[in-house]
């Protein structure tokens, strides 16, 4: 029970005032992790795939909590991060496994509105959750479409998750993560480069 005590106190004394910008949240593990290495991961509520929620960003990472056939029970944030942590699923074959020690897996990306707004259920704004004000700092998780094809984001404030129109948010920039290494092809030869300079 001390050495758990004692690294809760070390964790808790460690972590850095957050200042609503792009941070990679503190983290060393050495749980199996998934990476998205393109932005066309579709992260889902629930393991049958009925209810589709964001496309993951490029070079994010997930902890993998359960492994099914066809699809892997994920965790986006949690310890260290500064974003409310979401479980979902994603299909097994549109991300990458990682086995390695993945250090700050997890995007901490605030966004912020321009004007008020709305926050709604779904992507068809057919329920409003909560208004917003201008000037309001929104969790990231990534992005979706409406039924024009415009660009919604799934986000995450005051406790509830929805998704917020892209003309409402200040324009922004998702970062690769600094540990991601992408996979490119040269004359038909394989190989990795990473992004990390």
């Amino acid at each position: 029970m001390k050495p758990f005590l004692l690294a809760f106190l070390i964790t808790c004394f460690s972590v850095l005032p957050y200042n609503n910008a792009t941070a990679f949240a503190d983290s060393s593990t050495t749980n199996t992790y998934a990476v998205a290495e393109t932005d066309s991961v579709m992260f889902f509520k629930d393991a049958n795939q009925n209810t589709f929620l964001f496309y993951l960003p490029k070079s994010y990472y997930l902890l993998i909590l359960d492994e099914g056939e066809n699809f892997l029970h994920v965790e986006c944030y949690g310890d260290n991060s500064n974003t409310p942590r979401i479980d979902g699923y994603v299909l097994k074959d549109s991300v990458k496994l990682v086995n390695d020690n993945v250090v700050a897996p997890y995007l901490d990306l605030t966004i912020i509105t321009l004007k008020n707004c709305n926050l709604y259920e779904n992507v068809e704004f057919s329920s409003i959750t909560q208004h917003l004000f201008e000037n309001r700092a929104l969790n990231f998780y990534g992005h979706a479409f409406d039924k024009t094809g415009g660009f919604v984001y799934f986000v995450h404030y005051n406790g509830r998750f929805g998704y917020v129109e892209e003309s409402c948010v200040n324009s922004f920039t998702i970062p690769l993560h600094p540990n991601f290494v992408e996979k490119e092809t040269f004359n038909n030869v394989d190989t990795q480069t990473s992004t990390n300079t």
